[in-house]
């Protein structure tokens, strides 16, 4: 923060690992809830108004779909709770010191060097020759790709909505994992080999498709 003249801050920084929340709640928690403390206040301290705060899905197992902005909340592991309550933070220093900020609530990014998501796990095992195995028949996700996202933040930033404000961020269709399994071997002209094992993490979702009519309205 020893820059100068900051027009605005994007912030990206935390424990990601649902995983590694459920084996060590601590560290997730105090990463994200104090670093996002943080930059609030070295923002406000700084007199800089505008921040871009990228959350993730909080909702739970769906009561309705598409998920839009309004759904009922569920955060279903410490990761997602510690997303939720920075994202508190965020709307109460927006509310008390008149900052504008946003809240992004991704449900599925991808792209290159993201090296835990399902796309990059079943493309290191097709180049490595391995069987790719999948949990479940009705896991649906919703993907959206990270030059997508990098695109929105950029238009968010030369048109920055006053207040506090949350979107969803996604393609808007789910796809099971076998159609995403499909779609790879089109492109690279090979067949994967695959098997259901029929795992399920405890308070896995099972779909997720985001409703994005706000976001693409004002974006």
């Amino acid at each position: 923060m020893k820059v100068e003249d900051i027009d605005a801050v994007i912030h990206l920084a935390s424990k990601t690992s649902i995983s590694d929340s459920i084996l060590n709640p601590y560290e997730t928690y105090f990463t994200n809830i104090v670093g996002t403390h943080n930059i609030l206040d070295c923002v406000k301290n700084n007199n800089i108004k505008k921040i871009i705060n990228v959350s993730t899905y909080i909702y739970g197992n769906p009561k309705y779909s598409p998920i839009d902005e309004n759904h009922p909340l569920g955060p279903h592991s410490p990761y997602n709770k510690s997303k939720l309550i920075s994202e508190k933070l965020c709307e109460y220093y927006a509310e008390d010191y008149k900052l504008n900020i946003v809240t992004l609530r991704p449900f599925c990014i991808y792209g290159p060097s993201h090296n835990s998501t399902f796309l990059s796990l079943v493309i290191r095992k097709v180049i490595n020759n391995e069987k790719v195995i999948l949990s479940n028949k009705n896991i649906r996700r919703d993907f959206v790709f990270v030059d997508d996202f990098v695109n929105l933040v950029y238009r968010i930033l030369l048109d920055f909505p006053e207040g506090y404000n949350v979107y969803n961020v996604g393609y808007g269709k789910s796809y099971t994992l076998e159609e995403i399994l499909r779609e790879i071997e089109c492109i690279i002209n090979k067949k994967i080999a695959f098997e259901y094992d029929y795992s399920f993490r405890p308070n896995d979702i099972g779909e997720m498709v985001a409703d994005i009519d706000k976001v693409q309205k004002q974006f």
